[in-house]
């Protein structure tokens, strides 16, 4: 269950719920809220500050996957976005972000994460628009700091 309010195209505040009844028994459930703000308006490039707030539970930790009981997250960041190239309906736009902050499990501390992305956009037409990204982070479960890599490809179209 989500919402999102836009008070403009500059300022965007989403928040949502999550919850999931696994079949070992264990009960999960989030509430996060995201913010986007745009900071700089340019006729090639938009920049904007992202924060989000993040928390969860798990009913149960005895179980084969990474499952803390409490945790809690919270970042900010900036985002930039550069269009390269536009004719008509078709562009190209690169967007690159980092984001940093602090996430906190009970029973193991807390400890810094960030994540970095870039990205190439291609809007084929004013329906199809195309995305490869490749996205860094670095992730403390269970105390244990872990570094991952993430390599993105996305197709959107309106019907």
């Amino acid at each position: 269950l989500a919402a999102t309010m836009t008070q403009s195209e500059s300022l965007i505040y989403s928040f949502g719920t999550r919850y999931a009844d696994f079949t070992d028994g264990n009960r999960y459930q989030a509430f996060y809220g995201n913010m986007y703000r745009r900071l700089l308006t340019r006729p090639r490039s938009l920049t904007h500050l992202t924060a989000e707030l993040f928390t969860g539970s798990n009913s149960r930790q005895d179980v084969n996957y990474y499952a803390p009981e409490r945790d809690l997250s919270a970042m900010v960041g900036v985002e930039h976005r550069l269009r390269i190239r536009r004719r008509y309906d078709r562009s190209i736009a690169q967007r690159t972000s980092f984001q940093a902050g602090r996430y906190n499990q009970d029973g193991f501390g807390s400890g810094t994460v960030w994540r970095a992305r870039y990205g190439i956009e291609m809007s084929l037409s004013e329906a199809v628009n195309v995305e490869f990204a490749v996205q860094r982070s670095s992730n403390l479960y269970d105390g244990v700091r872990e570094q991952m890599t993430f390599f993105m490809a996305s197709v959107s179209a309106r019907l």
